[in-house]
C-alpha cells in the first residue's frame, strides 16, 4: 500500500473527499494498478444524458438525483465472460450531508444500477466514514447491491484479494463481493452476555446506597444506568438494516431488459448446470462402485472372513 497503512489511506480520503484523493485511494488500496484520472460530473447530467435514455424515473427518484450533486466516475474496464465482455466501473460520491447513511447509499447505488448496465463499484462517504459498495447479480432482483461497514474497511483493504490481474469476470466479481458483503452482526459480546445472565447484583446496589449515605452523593443516575443494562433492547445490526433498505427501495429498478445481464444469468445457469452434472456423475460412479462392491460381497457371502476383510478395505481400515 505504498508505505501507508489502510487507516491512513482511509483517513486521507475521509478528510478530503475529492477527485484526486479518490484516485489516490483506488491506487493505494489496490483496486487500480495505476492512478487514473476521473471525470467530475453532476449526477443529474450523468443519469439523464449518459444513462439509459429509455429509463423512467419516479418523482422521488428524480428529487434524490437532483440533491446528490457531483460524483466522480472512472474509465470503464472490461472483464471476460464466455459470451462477451462485462463493463466495470468505479463511481465515488459524498453523501455525508444526509444522516440516513445506509438508506441513501443504497438509494444511490440503485439509481446508478438502473441507469447503467454492467458491474458498478462504489466508494461512498457517509457520516460514519468510507464505505465500499458493489452491484449484486442476485436471483432476487431487488437485492442488487451490497455495502461494506465503514469500521471494517481497514481490514478489507488490508486482507482482501481483489483478483485484479485476472481477465475472468466471475473470479473478479466473487472476490469483491466476498470481501465487502457484511455478515450478520453479533450485537452482544461474550462479557456482556455473562453480565446480563447474572442479573442485577444486590451487592452492587448496596454499595451504591452506602456511597450515598457516607458521601451524600446521589446515586440515581448510576442506579438507572446499571438497571438499564439488563433491559432487553432490540438492536439491529448493519447487515439487517442494509437488508431492510434494499427491500424498502425494491421499486428502484430498471424496467428494461438488459442483454449483458441476460448473458450473465445464462452463464451463471450454465455453471450451475455443469456443477450439478459433475455431482450427478460423482454420485453415479459412487453408486456403481457401491453396487459392484456389494455384488462382489454377495459372491463371497459363503466366506465370512473374506467378507470382513473386504468391508475393512472399502472403509480404509486395516
Amino acid at each position: 500500500m505504498l508505505g501507508l497503512s489502510a487507516n491512513e489511506v482511509i483517513e486521507e480520503l475521509n478528510n478530503d473527499f475529492c477527485a484526486f484523493q479518490v484516485s489516490e485511494f483506488l491506487e493505494k488500496s489496490g483496486f487500480l494498478q495505476d492512478k487514473q484520472p476521473c471525470i467530475t460530473e453532476d449526477l443529474q447530467r450523468l443519469i439523464f444524458l449518459q444513462g439509459n435514455q429509455e429509463e423512467v424515473y419516479t418523482v422521488l427518484e428524480r428529487k434524490f438525483i437532483e440533491q446528490v450533486g457531483k460524483v466522480y466516475i472512472f474509465p470503464e474496464f472490461y472483464k471476460k465472460t464466455k459470451r462477451g465482455n462485462m463493463p466495470c466501473r468505479f463511481i465515488a460520491v459524498d453523501l455525508s450531508k444526509w444522516w440516513n447513511d445506509i438508506y441513501n447509499a443504497v438509494f444511490f447505488m440503485k439509481i446508478i444500477i438502473k441507469a447503467f448496465s454492467g458491474f458498478s463499484l462504489f466508494i461512498i462517504k457517509s457520516n460514519d466514514g468510507i464505505h465500499l459498495g458493489a452491484r449484486l447479480f442476485d436471483k432476487t432482483e431487488w437485492k442488487n447491491c451490497t455495502l461494506s461497514r465503514s469500521d471494517e474497511l481497514p481490514d478489507i483493504l488490508g486482507e482482501a484479494d481483489w483478483e485484479n490481474d485476472t481477465d475472468d469476470f466471475f473470479v473478479f466479481y466473487n472476490s469483491v463481493i466476498e470481501a465487502i458483503t457484511p455478515v450478520t452482526d453479533n450485537h452482544i459480546g461474550y462479557d456482556e452476555k455473562i453480565l446480563k445472565s447474572r442479573g442485577v447484583q444486590a451487592g452492587y446496589v448496596d454499595m451504591l446506597n452506602e456511597i450515598e449515605n457516607i458521601y451524600g452523593e446521589s446515586i440515581l443516575d448510576e442506579l438507572e444506568r446499571y438497571r438499564g443494562t439488563f433491559e432487553e433492547i432490540e438492536e439491529q445490526g448493519f447487515a439487517e438494516i442494509l437488508g431492510e433498505c434494499l427491500e424498502d427501495l425494491k421499486d428502484v429498478c430498471s424496467t428494461k431488459v438488459n442483454t449483458i445481464e441476460m448473458l450473465f444469468e445464462a452463464e451463471e445457469l450454465e455453471k450451475m448446470a455443469e456443477k450439478a452434472e459433475a455431482q450427478r456423475n460423482v454420485d453415479f460412479e459412487s453408486s456403481i462402485n457401491s453396487e459392484s462392491n456389494y455384488i462382489v460381497l454377495g459372491e463371497l457371502s459363503d466366506d465370512p472372513e473374506v467378507i470382513i476383510k473386504k468391508l475393512k478395505n472399502l472403509k480404509g481400515l486395516r
